[in-house]
């Protein structure tokens, strides 16, 4: 998985408020609901939503790690604290990140939270797709090609990420050599 699986999760996750389920589609015909669970459960849903998770988990560690040393840095800096402020400031910050780390992991290990978003995704193939759309695909996801697309779906995604914030980060005036030593663009072998 990548940081843009973990970022679109980490969008829906936070978006989504618990009084907008659709787990229950009104009028959903039982052939629905059945082309539905097929698809899910042949993409993978709850395995790729546990991986992605996982890293979302990682993810924002590593951000509100970043958050706090910058904080750091910035109490280290102020000449107007005197030592002992500075060391209580310091201490205030990491028992933030350490509040933040525990906040996140508990929402994320809540064991609704993926029934949760399984239900908003299946939803949404049944407003987009018909019954025969959904078992095409299902069709489609079962075959060795489908599983290939979705074995590298993941580093096709992060390519295309990558290129595009290098593309737009290289469109900021003056900012170029700075960019491209703080966003080198490597290849991502793709599994075969």
């Amino acid at each position: 998985m990548n940081k843009m699986l973990a970022a679109i999760t980490s969008a829906m996750v936070l978006s989504l408020a618990p009084g907008l389920v659709h787990a229950t589609v009104p009028n959903a015909s039982p052939e629905t609901v059945a082309a539905r669970k097929e698809l899910m459960a042949t993409i993978k849903t709850r395995e790729m939503l546990t991986a992605v998770l996982a890293q979302l988990e990682q993810q924002m560690h590593r951000e509100a790690e970043a958050g706090a040393d910058a904080a750091i840095a910035t109490i280290a800096a102020r000449p107007d604290l005197t030592a002992e402020e500075k060391a209580e400031a310091l201490e205030k910050a990491k028992a933030a990140v350490k509040t933040a780390d525990a906040d996140v992991h508990t929402a994320i290990s809540d064991p609704t939270l993926i029934d949760y978003l399984i239900a908003e995704m299946g939803h949404a193939y049944y407003v987009n797709y018909t019954v025969e759309e959904m078992r095409q695909m299902t069709a489609f996801y079962a075959s060795p090609v489908g599983q290939k697309v979705q074995r590298n779906a993941p580093f096709l995604i992060k390519q295309a990420v990558e290129l595009s914030r290098w593309m737009v980060m290289s469109r900021l005036p003056g900012r170029l050599p700075e960019i491209e030593q703080a966003v080198p663009i490597e290849p991502v072998p793709a599994p075969r």
